[in-house]
Parts: structure tokens; sequence; C-alpha cells
């Protein structure tokens, strides 16, 4: 999915999220083109080449003609959606 910001194009190429329930969030509202299941499952192959795992357990190739990566965490004692 690409957005325009005025001349700024955003494409939006990937997410990784541990969470089943976070991950339903994601696909529905955001429709990414991969969702990675855990950000520690990406590596390297023997072939210098970087793989991961989906949500949906597939092994792919992660995408590396990226020139913006935004990333961030989730702060469980003040999310709203922590009943603990």
């Amino acid at each position: 999915m690409a957005v325009c910001y005025g001349n700024l194009k955003v494409e939006y190429i990937f997410s990784a999220e541990i969470e089943a329930f976070k991950q339903a969030y994601i696909e529905r509202n955001f429709h990414p083109n991969l969702l990675f299941r855990d950000i520690t499952e990406l590596y390297v192959d023997d072939d210098k080449q970087m793989k991961g795992i989906t949500a949906y357990r597939a092994e792919v190739d992660v995408p590396r003609d990226i020139h913006v990566l935004i990333t961030g965490i989730s702060y469980v004692n003040f999310g709203t959606l922590n009943t603990a």
C-alpha cells in the first residue's frame, strides 16, 4: 500500500508482530504484503539471503530495498490492552 504526503511517497512493505490478535488487527486494517510472525525469526541463510517466517508459517525472502525502517515497542504496563 502506498500513500502520498505531498511529494513524499510512503510504501508499507511489511510488519512483524508476535501476538496473534495484533497480527489480525494489522491484517484487517493495513493489509501488508508480508506479515512476519516474530522479528527474532528473521535470519540470513547460507546463500546470504535474509529470510523470515510469516504469520501463516511460510518461509519467505525479507524485502531488502528498504530506505527507512520504522519500529516501535509495546509498553505493556501502560497499554490499554493490558488487563493485568
